[in-house]
C-alpha cells in the first residue's frame, strides 16, 4: 500500500492538514506511525460545534478521508475542546467580559457543580495555573451576590469564539457557571 493522502471535510473550526502524508510504502503485515501538523484556516462550515451521540454529551468530530493505493478510507477523528483554545495572548479584557457576561441570557449558561474538593483544588493559585495550560485565562477575582468567592476566566477557539467561565466555591464545592454567545460550546467545556 502507498499513495498515501488525507483530507478533512469543512468543519466548524477551520483544521485543515498542514502536509500530506510523507511518501512511504506498506506492506501487508506492516504498520507505522505517522504524525501530521494541522492548521486551521478560515475554510470552516460556519455550523455549530459539536454533535450529540445518541442523546449524550456532545463531541467535536472531524470527518477525515484517507486515500491510498488500495481505496479510499472515510473516518472521524475526535477532538477535545481545549486543543481548540487558542494561546492566551488574544483573549478579552475584564471589561469586555463583564459586557458579555451581562449580555448573555441565563439560557445559553449551564451550571456544574463538583462538590467535596480537596483544599489543593480550591487554591486560586492551583486553579489558575491548571486551567492556563489548557489556554483558560484568569480574567478577575471577585464576589457574587451572595458573599462567595468568585474566579472569573475566558477561552478563545480557533474560530474565534469566546467562552466565560466563572468558578465559584463555598463549603468545599465548587460551581462552574459557562457562558457563550454559542450555545453548543457550553457542554462541550465538560469534556
Amino acid at each position: 500500500m502507498n499513495e498515501f493522502a488525507i483530507k478533512f471535510n469543512k468543519n466548524s473550526f477551520g483544521l485543515q492538514p498542514a502536509d500530506q502524508i510523507p511518501a512511504f510504502d506498506l506492506e501487508s503485515d506492516q504498520s507505522k506511525k505517522v504524525s501530521i501538523e494541522i492548521d486551521v484556516n478560515e475554510n470552516n462550515s460556519n455550523k455549530a460545534p459539536g454533535t450529540s451521540e445518541g442523546g449524550g454529551r456532545p463531541t467535536i468530530r472531524i470527518e477525515c478521508a484517507l486515500k491510498t493505493s488500495i481505496g479510499v478510507f472515510v473516518f472521524e477523528i475526535p477532538v477535545m475542546l481545549s486543543v481548540l483554545l487558542v494561546k492566551q495572548s488574544t483573549m478579552i479584557n475584564v471589561n469586555e467580559m463583564r459586557d458579555l457576561w451581562k449580555q448573555i441570557e441565563s439560557d445559553d449558561s449551564t451550571f456544574h457543580t463538583v462538590q467535596n474538593l480537596t483544599s489543593s483544588l480550591t487554591s486560586p493559585k492551583t486553579i489558575k495555573e491548571r486551567l492556563l495550560d489548557n489556554n483558560i485565562v484568569f480574567l478577575e477575582e471577585g464576589r457574587n451576590e451572595k458573599g462567595s468567592p468568585c474566579l472569573y476566566f475566558s477561552a478563545k477557539t480557533t474560530n474565534n469564539l469566546v467562552i466565560i467561565i466563572q468558578l465559584t466555591f463555598k463549603d468545599g464545592d465548587c460551581t462552574l457557571c459557562v457562558k457563550s454567545k454559542v450555545s453548543p460550546l457550553i457542554p462541550l467545556t465538560h469534556q
